[in-house]
């Protein structure tokens, strides 16, 4: 067998696609039908001919799930087991031809893999009970069949149970204690008090047994319609129930509760003092049982809120009819009788006035449910953000419309719409820092969703001339998660760390067209969350509640080492002189909501490298020419203004020199020009807006050639030298830098610039012991003859050790300098430098006459750890650059390995505990600890559903 087995697809019989019954067949030939049509099975299957999902035919073809439209399926599965204490992994192949299947009680044929799963944790020290797991065999199946026709059978059945085709299973060395009710229950209701929320243990009645269910609720919410969990006790409920599933739905159970706002200062209790799970659970079974001369009640419910719990019965309320469109065409008229709760506890010390509302423009009274306001008929003109760590930190703010605020003018849309950046109030990405986490670590905990970019940085599109920005804010977050919806960090997998990964692309922007003057469009939505826990969970601190992080703000510069020889032209005698910006409202001033640094009377200064910002109404370039290509991702063919240098070079060219003068510019930052080239997709264009072409009344047609021109001759003069200069956009850039935030636009390089995605970092202190130079030496060696790339900063010391010994034993090695590619340092390393260059690479993200900084070799770091697959510590001190590339490689999510002599250090030793880190206790286990890096590197595969794992 030369490949991996396959079989036809058993879900499609290998067509790639199945005809599934319509959705309309469920309630007929009818326009407007009641959920559960009535009449027998053969009333279920008549198409409704109006239909527009079949068109009447009654079935419709989809892509087969089970086989991805390939037909065939692998007809193998791969167990796998990983410790996460000691990162010791085993894996078993599952395959058609190696089964021992054994007849079972009911005569069927049944190969038991629990044994070998067992086996698997005993040789990785697992300790965890594992649940049954068997490939159950066709019943046409036969000891005595031809080999041929029991491989067939075989493969079917592999193919049956491989979903998905590799199951990871994690644990660790020690079994874990039993779970405490009354603590799971005791940190819910920490949580609760922490957030705001209530916290409800319900019970429900399905005949003669009750089902329990515990969750989070916006205070005032209804009681869900929806069915509950299965659970048959309290016990049971909380052992199923940790914090994501407790917020999990609080968006949509929150959609109809009264909007108001919050009073987090007020004093309240972090720690529940009642958690007695048997007498609430007999306090719950008391209320069920209703009045002494009725039947029993539906149900009953325990509200933990404001510090303690409040006890209420459920009843049934009056039946809501409801009018619900489907897809095929048709509406579907439900009635529902919805729970009520007996009793309502008293509003919360810390619930404070109604949000303002008015109503919603798109409601007709038709009855279908309104997609803009989710049924409510209301438009809140505030929505409350929440960000929090799910421990002891919580932040809440509230956005409200028409709220005065600076933005500033980020581009135009192709259909000539405005999007603008908000301040640093709005950009939940900004707040993320004071939790210690990266801005794309916030998720929301309704679910787990990622925040789009847009929301997360601040950017809104503007529906007409005019909008308030703050005013169209509010929706995107509330669509997002509506009245009370909530979010949290993206959680790294058990046993391994957070995966730097490309940023997502910018969600839809804008919304609804309204006509000038009309009023912003309030939040759907009254309540609104993220919380932020770092992706790389260190020890959580003591309970507090501590003020709110400051807003952050600074700008940044370009590239250091340049000199600044062409500074901007003055265009103070022009109208607008600033450039395009845009300013909503007045300024923010000092002791109001929102207030930034600028105050009043004055322009407000550049936050986060952003253009500058004055008040005034928005300038925007001259409308785009009609038959011109819109606005694009892909670069845009050159500026027709440009008729000299610029003009003439080969596009490529034209490009990478705007981007070089692009950063000469005083005010422009990296991660800015990066990321407005990314949303333009030019340089060139971004560097005409900059300069002010695209916005003066008599632009200056020489201004960004001449510029350009510059650029594009000290590149010549570099590649004269043989330096190479890539920027991010060009295909030879090494693409794993671009999976990292500190992505340098430019990279300058000298040697041979290849694909290295067998790369491995070796860095350490630049005062080594012998015993330090001995294990760098000894582990570069052992990287060379594999065929791995060295990676190190050619600092003294331990950078050194390793680049010679991956040099002497014929291995490829990249040193990532910290000054100018013009530059040798230290002066000791001119030799190896240069010898480097000419077998290797050498790549410096500096100007290349740029002088070492006590900036620019954290910034090196940054780069060697994105550009390598892992990073072996070797030595490393409390102050060292080691320590801070250990941190960074956690961030961009590549394994650490730390050996002995770095468990000496109290860092080190904090570091140990954290996914993604392994402990190398001697030269055996530090090379063992390298193979198991380097097994799991190569991509490529035959599995199907191949998961996403490390367990180092």
């Amino acid at each position: 067998m030369t490949g991996a087995p396959t079989v036809a697809c058993p879900d499609c019989d290998g067509v790639t696609f199945r005809l599934d019954p319509c959705r309309c067949t469920r309630y007929g030939d009818r326009f407007l039908a009641d959920d559960g049509p009535p009449g027998g099975a053969d009333a279920l299957r008549v198409p409704y001919r109006k239909c527009e999902l079949c068109r009447g035919a009654g079935t419709i073809a989809i892509a087969c799930p089970g086989c991805g439209r390939r037909g065939r399926r692998s007809a193998q599965l791969v167990l796998t087991v990983a410790n996460l204490d000691t990162g010791a992994v085993a894996s078993h192949l599952v395959a058609p031809g190696i089964l021992d299947p054994r007849p079972d009680p009911a005569g069927d044929w049944v190969a038991d893999l629990t044994p070998r799963v067992h086996e698997l944790a005993a040789a990785t020290g697992v300790a965890a009970a594992v649940d049954p797991l068997a490939v159950r065999l066709p019943p046409a199946w036969r000891p005595d069949l031809p080999a041929d026709e029991r491989h067939e059978l075989e493969g079917r059945a592999v193919a049956e149970a491989a979903r998905p085709a590799w199951r990871v299973l994690v644990g660790r060395s020690t079994a874990p204690p039993p779970l405490d009710p009354a603590a799971r229950l005791a940190r819910l209701c920490a949580l609760a008090d922490l957030l705001l929320l209530d916290l409800v243990v319900e019970a429900r009645r399905h005949g003669d047994a009750l089902r329990w269910d515990v969750r989070y609720e916006v205070p005032g919410s209804p009681v869900p319609t929806g069915p509950t969990e299965p659970h048959a006790d309290l016990s049971a409920a909380l052992a199923a129930t940790d914090m994501a599933g407790a917020l999990a739905g609080l968006g949509e159970r929150g959609r109809s509760a009264p909007a108001r706002m919050l009073r987090p200062d007020l004093p309240r209790p972090l720690h529940p003092t009642a958690t007695d799970v048997a007498g609430i659970e007999r306090r719950v079974h008391a209320d069920c049982a209703g009045p002494a001369d009725g039947g029993g009640l539906p149900g009953a419910q325990a509200v933990w809120r404001d510090g303690r719990w409040w006890h209420t019965g459920l009843g049934h309320g009056e039946a809501v009819e409801t009018l619900v469109g489907q897809p095929t065409g048709q509406v579907v008229r439900r009635v529902r009788v919805p729970l009520r709760r007996l009793a309502e506890p008293p509003d919360p010390t810390w619930l404070g006035e109604p949000v303002s509302w008015r109503p919603c423009p798109d409601c007709r009274p038709s009855g279908l449910s309104c997609v803009t306001c989710g049924g409510t008929r209301r438009l809140h003109r505030t929505v409350l953000v929440t960000i929090t760590d799910l421990r002891h930190r919580v932040v809440h703010l509230a956005w409200h419309a028409g709220a005065p605020d600076v933005a500033t003018l980020a581009g135009n849309k192709s259909d000539g719409r405005a999007s603008v950046r908000l301040s640093g109030r709005y950009r939940l990405g900004a707040w993320a820092t004071g939790f210690g986490v990266r801005p794309e670590d916030l998720t929301e905990a309704d679910g787990g969703h990622e925040i789009p970019p847009d929301v997360r940085e601040g950017y809104v599109t503007l529906p007409w001339a005019g909008a308030d920005p703050v005013g169209e804010r509010p929706p995107w977050a509330a669509r997002r998660a509506p009245a009370g919806g909530r979010g949290t960090p993206r959680r790294a997998p058990a046993g391994r760390a957070a995966p730097a990964r490309p940023r997502p692309r910018p969600g839809p922007g804008g919304g609804h067209a309204r006509p000038a003057g009309a009023p912003g469009r309030p939040a759907a939505g009254a309540r609104a969350a993220l919380v932020g826990r770092p992706a790389i969970a260190g020890r959580p601190g003591p309970p507090r509640r501590p003020a709110v992080p400051a807003q952050p703000g600074g700008g940044r510069g370009g590239l250091p080492g340049r000199p600044r020889r062409l500074p901007p032209r003055d265009r103070s005698d022009r109208p607008g002189g600033g450039g395009p910006v845009a300013a909503v409202g007045s300024p923010p001033t000092a002791g109001r909501p929102g207030a930034g640094p600028a105050a009043a009377g004055r322009p407000a200064r550049r936050a986060n490298g952003d253009r500058p910002v004055h008040q005034g109404r928005v300038r925007r370039p001259p409308p785009r020419r009609r038959g011109s290509p819109p606005c694009r991702r892909r670069p845009r063919p050159a500026d027709p203004r440009l008729t000299g240098h610029a003009g003439a070079m080969d596009r490529a060219m034209a490009e990478r020199a705007a981007l070089v003068a692009l950063l000469w510019q005083p005010d422009m930052g990296w991660s800015d020009a990066a990321h407005d080239v990314q949303e333009t997709g030019s340089a060139l264009g971004v560097l005409g807006r900059v300069v002010g072409q695209a916005d003066t009344l008599f632009p200056d047609e020489r201004s960004v050639d001449s510029l350009v021109e510059v650029a594009a001759a000290d590149l010549a003069a570099w590649q004269s030298e043989g330096i190479t200069v890539r920027a991010f956009f060009e295909d030879d850039y090494p693409a794993q830098l671009r999976d990292i935030r500190e992505m340098p636009p430019l990279l300058f390089t000298r040697g041979d610039l290849r694909p290295d995605a067998r790369a491995i970092a070796v860095v350490g202190s630049r005062e080594a012991s012998d015993r330090g130079v001995a294990i760098a030496r000894s582990v570069a060696t052992s990287l060379a003859v594999r065929g791995v790339t060295v990676v190190s900063g050619l600092a003294k010391g331990i950078d050194t050790a390793a680049h010679q010994a991956a040099l002497a034993a014929g291995g490829r090695t990249v040193a990532v300098i910290g000054t100018g590619i013009r530059r040798h340092y230290p002066a000791v390393n001119r030799a190896l430098q240069e010898h480097i260059a000419e077998v290797g690479l050498v790549i410096s993200q500096f100007w290349p006459d740029a002088a070492p900084t006590k900036q620019s070799f954290p910034m090196r770091n940054a780069v060697m750890s994105g550009y390598a697959a892992a990073t072996v510590v070797v030595e490393a001190g409390e102050r060292s650059g080691a320590r801070i590339q250990a941190r960074l490689a956690l961030q961009h999510g590549r394994p650490v390995v730390l050996t002995s002599q770095v468990m000496r250090h109290d860092w080190a030793r904090s570091f140990a505990d954290r996914p993604g880190v392994h402990v190398a206790h001697g030269t055996a286990e530090l090379v063992e600890a390298i193979d198991a890096i380097l097994d799991r590197m190569p991509a490529a595969t035959e599995l199907e559903g191949f998961p996403e794992f490390a367990s180092l």
